[in-house]
């Protein structure tokens, strides 16, 4: 896997929320793209943001949580995705 982004996110609002990558990556969009997300806030507390998703008839999401550290075993597997849009620019073909 390949680090893209590091940092803090907020997310004010509802619609779509950008994040700019820090670090390009090749991808032919051809092959599957796999996308992490960790969350080190700590504690769940009310008021996480919610998001959109769209349900499969296959497991194609996967989660896990843990208060105060990071989980140690396995998550769960969901029929479900985050809905996400990812933009493209400054690509070539070669």
């Amino acid at each position: 896997m390949t680090r893209v982004f590091k940092g803090n996110i907020t997310f004010n609002g509802s619609g779509w929320h950008k994040i700019p990558l820090q670090t390009p990556f090749y991808y032919t969009g051809n092959n599957h793209l796999q996308i992490t997300y960790i969350n080190n806030d700590g504690d769940y507390v009310s008021g996480y943001p919610y998001f959109m998703s769209t349900s499969t008839t296959s497991a194609r999401g996967l989660y896990k949580y843990q208060d105060n550290s990071l989980p140690t075993t396995g998550g769960t597997l969901v029929n479900y995705y985050p809905n996400i849009r990812i933009s493209m620019s400054g690509c070539s073909s070669g």
